[in-house]
């Protein structure tokens, strides 16, 4: 039944989803923007060989990208740090980058059976939330994480949790956004049945596309990604361009980007298309070029074959 009410959910929550001012008429005339994920520099960073706090400069000098979306697990420092955060923010001012959203990591299940622990995870998230609001976000996104004997009481504990941060984020004018990122999240009927189960107007997505492995200890199957951004794209609140290797033509090797972006594009979407590049090699900063010279090229594209 959960699943009947899919339809009218789709034209709703995304319509109901807020919307960043001024940004439909830049996006219309350039089809979508382009920014950065900071995971695309998780081993600079983890290596100590760039700070968090780089990133806007690096985005901005290196790649002429002027939006970021954070990563908890990169921030180099306590959430707490308000010195910190201030620093970040004067950067990031100082080189004209804003913050899209800030993507909380798997260390906090939200959908755990037991209910003291998704206390612990909704009471971090909602630190989070803090943060996204002070930094200018759009969104915080999530994991939907869960534990438990079967995909309803899993469904049902994650709706739970998801309530309560989408009504906090609701005070602080935010969004929620579940990436697929493997799993039951990469279950698309269970991760839209989740979405009506929550009913709340701010809970979107951000369509990853990779990460659509589902399995378990026996088995791990691949699911069609095409499809799998299809059905969430009309509830996307930004996408999410995974990345990790290109053969010599600047192809990406496991992933027809034309394909995806006109599925992308093919929904209407006007939002920021995020750099996610995973690889080992190239390096981080010629993945990063690589995978933004490939969204360009789309994007000039879609801009030439206008209707």
């Amino acid at each position: 039944m959960l699943l009947d009410r899919r339809a009218a959910l789709m034209a709703g929550m995304a319509a109901a989803l807020p919307t960043t001012s001024g940004l439909a008429a830049v996006a219309e005339a350039r089809r979508f923007d382009i920014s950065l994920a900071e995971w695309s520099l998780h081993r600079s960073i983890q290596s100590g060989a760039i700070k968090h706090l780089d990133v806007a400069q690096i985005a901005r000098r290196q790649f002429g990208i002027d939006a970021v979306e954070h990563v908890s697990e990169l921030w180099g420092a306590p959430v707490s740090d308000r010195v910190y955060r201030r620093e970040l923010a004067r950067r990031l001012d100082g080189e004209g980058v804003k913050s899209l959203l800030i993507m909380r990591g798997h260390d906090q299940i939200l959908g755990h059976q037991d209910a003291e622990i998704r206390k612990v995870a909704v009471a971090d998230h909602l630190q989070w939330l803090d943060v996204a609001a002070e930094m200018g976000c759009h969104s915080l996104r999530v994991f939907a994480l869960s534990t438990g004997p079967s995909l309803l009481q899993r469904m049902q504990t994650t709706a739970e949790s998801l309530g309560k941060l989408c009504a906090a984020a609701a005070e602080r004018k935010l969004s929620i956004l579940i990436e697929n990122h493997n799993g039951n999240s990469s279950n698309v009927e269970w991760l839209l049945g989740l979405i009506a189960m929550t009913d709340a107007p701010n809970l979107g997505t951000l369509p990853d596309f990779g990460n659509w492995n589902i399995g378990d200890q026996s088995f791990e199957i691949r699911r069609d990604a095409y499809a799998g951004v299809a059905a969430l794209m009309p509830f996307a609140r930004g996408v999410s361009a995974k990345s990790f290797a290109f053969d010599s033509l600047g192809q990406e090797t496991s992933i027809d980007y034309a394909r995806m972006m006109q599925v992308v594009l093919g929904t209407g979407f006007r939002g920021h298309v995020g750099i996610e590049y995973e690889g080992a090699s190239p390096d981080e900063i010629r993945g990063i070029r690589a995978t933004s010279a490939l969204l360009l090229a789309n994007r000039e594209s879609a801009e030439n074959h206008r209707p």
